[in-house]
Formats: structure tokens, sequence, C-alpha cells
């Protein structure tokens, strides 16, 4: 007799699981889930951009003669987060 009750448990796991999954993937969001995704990408994205304009300010105050190939690389890197971030926001 485990062995049913054990098949019977098992069964009931795997039906909640895969109803909660149904669930979840079909389920639209609501109004407040939505705004709250919303909120967090533009204070993801404006943080990105403050960090960007910063970082633009420290290599600009590199000297010419002290810049390395590193640095543009590093810039390209920066140019494009700036980049995504602006596409975040917009």
């Amino acid at each position: 007799m485990p062995y049913i009750q054990d098949q019977f448990e098992s069964d009931q796991i795997v039906s909640i699981l895969v109803r909660s999954t149904s669930d979840v993937t079909t389920a639209p969001y609501d109004y407040h889930h939505r705004q709250i995704i919303r909120i967090c990408s533009i204070a993801s994205s404006s943080v990105s951009i403050l960090c960007g304009i910063i970082a633009f300010y420290c290599l600009g105050m590199i000297h010419p003669k002290r810049r390395i190939f590193r640095y543009d690389l590093i810039f390209l890197l920066i140019v494009y987060d700036f980049i995504k971030g602006l596409a975040l926001l917009i």
C-alpha cells in the first residue's frame, strides 16, 4: 500500500507544478505588476546613464599622453552601455 500512496502524492505534485506553470505563462500581468516592472526598468536605465556620464568625465580627465589603447576599449564599452540605457529609457 505505501507504493499507491507515494504514486498518488507524486501525481498530485506533478499536477500542481504543471498547473502553476501554465497559469504563470498564460496569465497577463495586471496593472500593478506592469507598473513595478516599468519603474524598475526606468530606475536601472537612469542609474546606467548616470554612471556613464560619470565614467565619461573620469575618462576625459586622463591626460592624452597617458591614454592607452585599453582606455579606448573601456570608452567603447561605456558608450554602448550608455546607448543601451537610453534605449531602455525611451
